[in-house]
């Protein structure tokens, strides 16, 4: 039973640019599949010229970047179409990554870790998106939590691994799981938040609207419910991409915009080069789809 209702892309909001919490992300760019706006044709091998094409048009989301000024930027997960091979794997998500060079900006960069990005291990992964350093929260580098201040707008920024199998494990899963330690972060981390708004960026969708979704969804979307009865101003945020989908604002049935599930389109399907930034402030959140363009054109 979905308990979600979907609802048109923008929603009202008067603001100031002052008081906006601007987020820039995409999803799903699988940069090595073939570029023709469907994602699961896959050639009998990876073409390098489709990760060349698709990092271009990474650069120009970047681009649009340097021009919106956001506070912060995700990608969320799923950077290459993944062969099982390293050889090919491992370059084609270097070079996804070196389109960030592009971005002269001061916001943060996440990266999402996506299921086909687990063809490569956690370990490298950890490395290729420079987290290293990071403390394991939950039992994964890719949970992860900041807190920001835009004038009036104040958020707690959360980021969740949404690939492991077991307590020791990773990999490439169409359903998500969500495991016990990173349930437990993930509540404590919510449930602590010095700010009313929320918002929690995922590869796989937290909600229950499709059936990729988390495979323990009933247990996550549990969680926000309890969170948001604990904390009557609370309003909960959920960003995902992974099930290719259009733009999609998913309105809870039971507490309507106070938690709110985004799901972002994949950058690879037709049209190519889906991304979007989102503006976050007192009075609402509006969300500014556009498309990168190929070739990239330097500024």
């Amino acid at each position: 039973m979905r308990n979600y209702n979907r609802r048109i892309i923008n929603t009202p909001a008067i603001y100031s640019l002052e008081n906006t919490f601007r987020i820039g992300a995409f999803a799903d760019p699988h940069a090595d599949a073939e570029a023709d706006g469907d994602v699961n044709h896959v050639p009998d091998e990876a073409q390098w010229e489709y990760t060349v094409q698709t990092c271009d048009r990474i650069r120009s989301f970047y681009q649009k970047m340097n021009e919106v000024n956001p506070d912060i930027i995700v990608g969320l997960g799923d950077y290459y179409r993944n062969y099982n091979d390293p050889l090919v794997d491992q370059p084609s998500l270097d070079l996804v990554l070196s389109t960030r060079s592009v971005y002269t900006g001061d916001a943060d960069v996440f990266y999402v870790a996506g299921n086909h990005d687990f063809h490569l291990s956690y370990d490298t992964l950890v490395t290729s998106f420079g987290y290293d350093g990071r403390t394991e929260l939950g039992g994964s580098k890719f949970n992860y939590v900041q807190d920001y201040v835009k004038g009036l707008t104040k958020v707690r920024v959360i980021t969740v691994d949404t690939n492991r199998v077991t307590t020791t494990t990773w990999g490439d899963q169409i359903y998500g799981k969500i495991i016990d330690t990173t349930k437990t972060w993930l509540n404590n981390t919510i449930l602590a938040s010095p700010y009313n708004d929320v918002i929690v960026f995922a590869h796989h969708g937290l909600t229950d609207d499709v059936w990729w979704d988390v495979d323990n969804y009933e247990e996550i979307v549990y969680l926000f419910h309890a969170a948001l009865g604990v904390n009557p101003n609370m309003k909960i945020k959920l960003i995902f991409g992974h099930s290719h989908f259009a733009f999609d604002v998913l309105v809870n049935k039971e507490w309507g915009d106070r938690l709110i599930g985004l799901r972002f389109p994949a950058f690879k399907d037709n049209p190519v080069g889906k991304a979007a930034y989102i503006d976050i402030n007192p009075s609402g959140m509006i969300i500014n789809n556009f498309i990168c363009p190929y070739p990239y054109v330097a500024v």
